[in-house]
């Protein structure tokens, strides 16, 4: 199996923001870093010409408007890895050029939604959400490519209410899954869907779904606490109006009769190109390659 190079839109990649965008003249950009600095608030001698900023690996567990009042050109901001527990997105108005928001990897339970009309990522993946934090706002963010989500349960109600977006990718990280609602995934219009398969959850269901919803399916952290299911059991899972042609599992900690139970379904599915990667069989034997 051929082991290629991880795509991945989270914090750690995303600190190179440069690739990502239509490219801003040189003269004009302006990045501030104050990422691993244990900050508890935004600071307040921002430099009015910012057009990236960093605040990742802090401390912050509030945001307010005056905080980035003052960098009324800015186009990036990374907020993730934090304590952030509740956010309106209100505190952004000031920031009508505001390209990249990630919030992703806080302690968030509440958003208070406002539509930010040149927004085209939004990362709200890997918070604690009780359900997925959709809005009609969101569903106003025409410009919107790249959506992350989270949340404890998944209904279809939360992601009608973005079914007329046309999403490059959808990234579900998930830190838990209570309640999922069979058919909810369908419902988005991407490309790409990356979930974050969270343990103690029913991977066949999230399976077929993903298979119904974009082109390219990607499951990160399978792993043997996932719910599996028999062979004849799977077989009759239903998969009409399939869409996927590019499957990839990633961080995979299987036994090998619950990995051939997926290369039995993958092969009567729509997918075309099929890629494991970072295999591990049972607790010893790692497959690389």
């Amino acid at each position: 199996m051929m082991l290629i190079r991880n795509i991945c839109i989270f914090c750690s990649i995303v600190m190179s923001v440069q690739g990502w965008g239509p490219k801003l003249p040189e003269e004009r950009e302006l990045t501030t870093n104050y990422s691993s600095k244990l900050l508890r608030k935004v600071p307040a001698d921002l430099i009015p010409a910012t057009t990236t900023l960093d605040l990742s690996y802090n401390l912050l567990f509030q945001l307010q408007s005056s905080d980035f009042s003052s960098v009324s050109k800015l186009k990036v901001l990374i907020l993730c890895h934090n304590r952030i527990q509740q956010v309106a997105i209100k505190v952004f108005e000031f920031n009508k050029e505001l390209r990249y928001l990630d919030l992703s990897y806080n302690r968030l339970k509440v958003v208070t939604c406002y539509s930010l009309a040149s927004l085209r990522h939004l990362d709200l993946s890997f918070n604690d959400f009780d359900t997925v934090p959709v809005c009609e706002e969101i569903g106003n963010m025409s410009q919107l490519e790249i959506l992350g989500l989270s949340g404890a349960k998944i209904q279809k109600s939360g992601f009608q209410k973005i079914a007329h977006l046309h999403l490059n990718t959808v990234i579900l990280g998930l830190r838990t899954l209570s309640h999922y609602e069979e058919g909810s995934l369908p419902i988005l219009n991407t490309t790409k869907l990356h979930i974050f398969v969270p343990t103690n959850t029913n991977f066949w269901v999230l399976l077929v779904d993903g298979i119904k919803t974009s082109k390219i399916l990607e499951m990160t952290n399978i792993d043997g606490k996932s719910q599996f299911i028999s062979y004849e059991t799977q077989k009759s899972l239903a998969l009409e109006n399939a869409k996927t042609s590019t499957l990839l599992l990633n961080k995979v900690d299987l036994l090998w009769d619950d990995l051939f139970l997926i290369f039995q379904f993958v092969w009567h599915t729509s997918v075309e190109y099929f890629q494991i990667q970072n295999v591990i069989f049972g607790v010893s034997t790692i497959l690389s390659g």
